[in-house]
């Protein structure tokens, strides 16, 4: 991973690490209102270096949300250890009041710039192969912007999984940790355009799957292909 300068290491210890608290504290009070609960949290990879987390992606929330659950990794090392999210360049990283952070804690996603889309996928690599943890959405954006899905046996869906996800697993070798997310939609809808978006009652649930790892020289197709059939065994969970 790139070394970081003084002032980087300054922002996140002094900026990003009191915040990142604040944010753990409002995550632990929303689980005890029962807002957001967390199942198989046992199944966390606390520790695990080159890691790659693989969530649908139904809300804005997510990229906010999910690193949170890697806090014991964060509390004990924010410098080297803090898991890095890909979120939309769009939603969040071109906005000024996020950008401050989010370009010490994200590889911002410009869907549609091949150029800007092959920087990231080394950039993404990068992290990979310095032990370090990212969270990817590899179904290309939000779940109910997409046209083609693949469906659970119980109907939960997800779109059709993007190929970069499976070139980043060949060639990092990283072990991968699945999470399904359900209900954030409702809690933090969709409004376009928006400074901010006002949230909604109801419940979150954050499903934690099982950590995998692929054998080597097994074809992109047939990553893809089990990312899908694992994730959504995990919603059906």
């Amino acid at each position: 991973m790139k070394k970081e300068s003084l002032i980087d290491k300054i922002t996140i210890l002094f900026l990003l690490y009191p915040f990142g608290i604040i944010l753990l504290f409002f995550l632990g009070l929303l689980r005890a209102l029962n807002v957001i609960n967390i199942l198989h949290k046992e199944r966390l990879s606390f520790n695990k270096r080159g890691l790659i987390v693989i969530s649908n992606h139904p809300s804005l929330l997510e990229p906010i949300i999910i690193p949170l659950l890697f806090y014991k990794d964060y509390l004990i090392s924010p410098i080297k250890l803090r898991p890095f999210s890909t979120p939309d360049k769009s939603n969040y990283y071109d906005k000024w009041y996020w950008y401050w952070m989010l370009r010490l804690l994200s590889v911002p996603i410009d869907r549609g710039n091949r150029r800007s889309e092959v920087t990231a996928f080394f950039r993404m690599a990068e992290i990979i192969n310095s032990e370090g943890i990212l969270i990817l959405f590899p179904e290309g954006g939000r779940t109910d912007n997409g046209t083609d899905f693949h469906y659970s046996r119980k109907g939960k869906r997800i779109r059709i999984l993007k190929q970069g996800i499976a070139s980043l697993i060949s060639r990092t070798g990283a072990s991968v940790l699945y999470i399904w997310v359900e209900g954030a939609e409702k809690v933090m809808p969709i409004v376009k355009d928006k400074l901010y978006v006002r949230p909604r009652l109801g419940r979150v649930f954050i499903k934690i799957g099982k950590t995998v790892n692929f054998e080597k020289h097994i074809s992109k197709e047939k990553i893809i292909q089990q990312i899908q059939t694992d994730l959504l065994e995990l919603a059906d969970e």
